[in-house]
């Protein structure tokens, strides 16, 4: 008897949504001319090795779901596109360190899409402008979400925001807030490593003293 993996409602919904903006992205892919290999979570173990292995050889795209960001190395790829951004920076940063790690010969050039006034236009807005989270190293953002002591996750504290926001100019002051709450972990996490990094190099400094006397 075959096993049925069991899913929530929520995650049905996640991957009918994805099921779509594949398709989108399929359709814009074909009307220009690109070429493409597709990666998603449906297809089977060998599948996905060969639809990796055409993208490495030949194809000028790889269109994948979330599940292109789970344990695959494409370090051989330099650009990412996101074109549904999570509202978790952490499901990002995973997205970017696939690409953007050990054996990566070129500069990782990072493209955003989002549409103005979406709650994913505020989430990078946070992101990108405030706590300038493309320029800090892959796990650093674990760090500073650590630092930021928040009752649930941070998609839970999105979405809050934005729904009890009663018209723009009250949701920009509370993703103004929200963004103050980062920018002070941010520090914080940065005063925390220069601090450990201040101890590792004297314990260093006073070995090497004890050493040559």
């Amino acid at each position: 008897m075959a096993s049925v993996e069991k899913k929530s409602i929520k995650e049905w919904e996640a991957e009918l949504e994805e099921r779509g903006l594949l398709e989108t992205v399929r359709q814009a892919c074909r009307r220009h001319g690109i070429t493409f290999a597709e990666f998603h979570g449906e297809m089977g173990w060998r599948e996905k090795e060969e639809a990796l292995d055409r993208f490495r050889q030949h194809e000028q795209v790889l269109v994948s779901t979330e599940a292109g960001g789970e344990g695959r190395n494409l370090q051989f790829a330099s650009v990412v596109i996101n074109y549904d951004l999570p509202w978790n920076p952490m499901r990002l940063e995973q997205r970017i360190g696939r690409v953007h790690r050990l054996g990566q010969e070129h500069p990782v050039r990072v493209i955003n899409l989002v549409a103005r006034g979406t709650i994913e236009a505020y989430v990078l807005e946070i992101l990108e402008r405030k706590i300038r989270m493309f320029e800090l190293v892959v796990g650093e953002m674990e760090e500073i979400l650590g630092a930021w002591q928040v009752q649930g996750s941070f998609e839970d504290e999105v979405f809050r925001r934005w729904t009890e926001s009663r018209n723009p100019r009250v949701r920009k002051k509370r993703f103004t807030e929200l963004a103050q709450h980062l920018m002070t972990a941010r520090k914080l996490y940065q005063q925390q490593r220069d601090n450990q990094s201040w101890l590792f190099r004297g314990a260093h400094d006073e070995h090497e003293e004890e050493t040559q006397s």
